[in-house]
């Protein structure tokens, strides 16, 4: 627990000299914290657990602290404890501070507890604000005919009742039509003060701010019934179905109801110092009025009072529209109030990052497991030889036809078992790709669900800005996505037969490869986390679904060359290519079949071994059948299963003289160079470059494309975070 304290307050406070052990204390000795100041959060109480998230708060000192049902899924003593501890808050803190609860039908000794209570029945109805003691004369005095038995039921439970039309709606209107008299008297008297009273009270402005400007229009306009009805129908927006408790100790609500204060603060809504006003008048002080009076009125309709409605103003003096909400830039606590420790932001964020990565159990160990077995398992069923062979064309300027007839169904079928190794072996590179890739998105987008909402949280009461969260998370991630992709083709890399290399650069890049394409994923995760944070199981089936568009355009399951047009465009936006043919050029690309230049100049290959004889009435006895020839090679050229290979040479048949032992060379030569036409040594190159169309030069594009998709994916994640986080403050 110390250590989200720390990070709290350096988050709130970045300045350099701030003291922050002793802000902690300090927070710890209001909230009796003490004790378990260092045991982990996951191990501590509930209501322990409840006073860390108001710790983390107070250490910024604020204004108003305002607590959604703070005493939720806690028993009835730690509910007690909780609201014990908050009442001596408000009492006890050195700086004036407002605490608002939200709390569902306590019991009665809570109930007695708080300073001001706030009630709303369905359709965000008033039916009762004031003092918890209060409450039964109210019951009793105003209800319409209900009694109230003080020994016999809890009066927040009786009020609950009341608001949910237990008794019907009688008893409600009742105590709408009693609350609306009471407050339009109060903000008669609260109209004159402020007007009268406070404009020369010493620690006021002589000129009047815009806010005092802006509530005295506010006021006039609710003693009117459209008005009011008006900002009642905004507080049952904000405020919905819940049972509000203002807790305020510098405000004592026992005392009558008409007599006014001499000295009123109203929340933020004047420039007034509130210890000066105490002292010089000597008398308590009223918080957020407005909060404690919006939804009051919201029953008005077509009770006309004779005042004519006029708009209500904000700060600037512009009108509102009808339907529209004012709200001052001082309560927005969402922006960011922390300007020029952007950097410092960004510091403390990556490192809590990075360390909410190192003691997830779940993120970091069943990562580091999956990157570690399952390189084993594939080694285990790969072996130690898929690696190794490269199928490189077996090219020759000279081939001996006798030579070749003896020997060449051995050649063949050594040939025939290099070109079905380096299938396995690009089949091992799809392979590792997309299991880490699917690994890393499925956690990701499980666990980063669960960061959405202490971002959410955190936010919206202007710790940090969402910039420096992303930069922190980004730069935190990229140490283990890192490390975790180099450890498996540590492992993979040299125990399936891998090639070494000068300096080993192929392995770096590589490694590089499988770091870039482990990023994108784990942005992908994170995109997904972001849209669905509230249903991760929607997150954790969605995010791998999404792959399968990108695998099926990778060109390793069907070539591209042979999808229709628009799904070969399409298929430069899968990144899954990029880093398949990427890894395969590493591999089998940059001169890995030996080549010597003075050798392959580009000559047609010629036939030798055949007696001249033999080639000469070869060729006669063909010419012979020149004419059936002609006739087989056009039935030949028909046949839907022949090669492009063999029409290419049948058409060269049909054009020249016929030489046979010569054609028959060029056939068998360009057969064993799989159909390429060798003339250079950049065209003698491996099977799977041949295959998948490749040259060394490509490497570099699909390089830049891989980095461009993953900075593309970044500034997705970013927009998505952001407005995902913006659409829920």
């Amino acid at each position: 627990m110390r250590e989200n304290l720390w990070f709290a307050s350096r988050l709130k406070h970045p300045e350099k000299d701030f003291d922050h052990d002793s802000n902690i204390d300090r927070v710890l000795e209001l909230l009796k914290l003490e004790s378990c100041i260092d045991t982990k959060i996951s191990k501590i109480s509930g209501g322990q657990y409840k006073r860390v998230s108001i710790a983390q708060e107070l250490l910024s000192n604020p204004d108003i602290l305002i607590l959604d049902e703070p005493t939720s899924g806690l028993d009835s003593l730690t509910c007690y404890k909780t609201v014990m501890v908050l009442r001596d808050l408000a009492r006890l803190s050195p700086n004036p501070m407002a605490i608002i609860v939200t709390i569902h039908q306590p019991q009665r000794e809570v109930f007695d507890l708080f300073n001001h209570v706030y009630i709303l029945a369905i359709g965000g109805r008033c039916i009762y604000e004031g003092h918890p003691s209060l409450s039964i004369k109210t019951i009793n005095e105003c209800s319409g005919g209900l009694h109230f038995d003080a020994d016999q039921y809890n009066p927040a439970s009786y009020l609950v009742e009341i608001a949910s039309s237990e008794f019907g709606e009688k008893p409600i209107e009742a105590l709408v039509e009693h609350q609306r008299r009471d407050f339009k008297r109060r903000i008669a008297l609260l109209d004159t003060a402020i007007g009268g009273q406070l404009v020369g009270t010493p620690g006021l402005k002589k000129r009047q701010s815009p806010m005092v400007a802006r509530f005295k229009s506010t006021l006039s306009n609710l003693t009117g019934s459209n008005g009011s009805q008006r900002l009642g129908s905004q507080a049952n927006r904000l405020t919905g179905h819940h049972l509000y408790a203002y807790t305020n100790e510098a405000y004592d609500t026992s005392q009558s109801q008409d007599e006014l204060p001499k000295g009123i603060q109203v929340g933020s809504y004047h420039e007034l110092d509130a210890s000066k006003l105490a002292s010089s008048q000597g008398n308590n002080i009223v918080s957020n009025q407005e909060a404690r009076v919006s939804a009051c009125d919201r029953q008005n309709k077509g009770q006309s009072e004779g005042a004519q409605d006029s708009l209500i103003t904000t700060a600037a003096g512009q009108p509102l529209e009808e339907g529209e909400f004012y709200l001052d830039d001082r309560l927005q606590t969402h922006k960011h109030n922390h300007q020029g420790h952007f950097l410092r932001h960004c510091q403390l964020l990556t490192k809590r990052s990075w360390l909410c990565l190192c003691k997830d159990p779940m993120l970091t160990t069943l990562r580091f497991s999956a990157h570690i077995i399952v390189p084993l398992l594939i080694t285990l069923v790969y072996g130690s030889r898929v690696g190794k062979p490269n199928a490189c064309p077996l090219y020759e300027t000279d081939m001996d036809l006798i030579d070749y007839a003896r020997r060449g169904a051995k050649r063949l079928l050594n040939l025939q078992d290099e070109l079905r190794c380096t299938f396995e072996n690009v089949g091992l590179y799809f392979l590792s790709v997309y299991a880490f890739t699917f690994s890393t998105m499925c956690l990701t987008s499980l666990s980063f669900p669960l960061n959405m909402h202490v971002l959410l949280k955190e936010v919206r009461n202007g710790w940090y800005s969402i910039p420096t969260y992303f930069i922190g998370k980004t730069l935190a991630d990229f140490p283990l996505e890192f490390i975790l992709p180099t450890v498996t083709l540590m492992i993979t890399y040299p125990l399936t037969g891998q090639p070494s290399s000068y300096l080993e650069w192929r392995f770096l890049l590589a490694t590089g490869i499988f770091v870039v394409t482990s990023l994108i994923a784990q942005t992908q995760g994170l995109i997904f986390g972001a849209l669905f944070m509230n249903a991760m199981q929607a997150a954790v089936f969605v995010a791998p679904v999404s792959t399968t568009p990108l695998i099926l355009l990778s060109g390793f399951l069907i070539r591209i060359s042979q999808m229709p047009i628009y799904l070969q465009k399409l298929s430069t936006l899968s990144y899954f290519r990029y880093a398949i043919e990427s890894l395969t050029i590493i591999r089998y690309g940059f001169g890995q079949c030996p080549c010597d230049p003075s050798v392959v100049t580009g000559e047609p290959v010629s036939a030798s071994g055949v007696p001249e004889q033999l080639r000469t009435m070869t060729n006669y006895w063909l010419s012979t059948f020149n004419n059936g020839g002609n006739d087989t090679i056009a039935n030949l050229a028909s046949d839907e299963n022949i090669t492009d290979i063999a029409t290419t040479t049948i058409e060269t048949v049909t054009e020249q003289p016929v030489d046979f032992f010569q054609d028959l060379t060029v056939l068998l030569a360009r057969a064993n160079s799989f159909g390429a036409d060798i003339k250079t040594c950049q065209d003698l190159k491996p099977y799977p470059m041949i295959d998948f169309s490749l040259n060394d030069d490509q490497l570099y594009v699909w390089v830049a494309a891989l980095i461009a998709t993953l900075f593309f994916s970044k500034v997705v994640n970013y927009l998505v975070v952001k407005y995902s986080v913006k659409w829920r403050l």
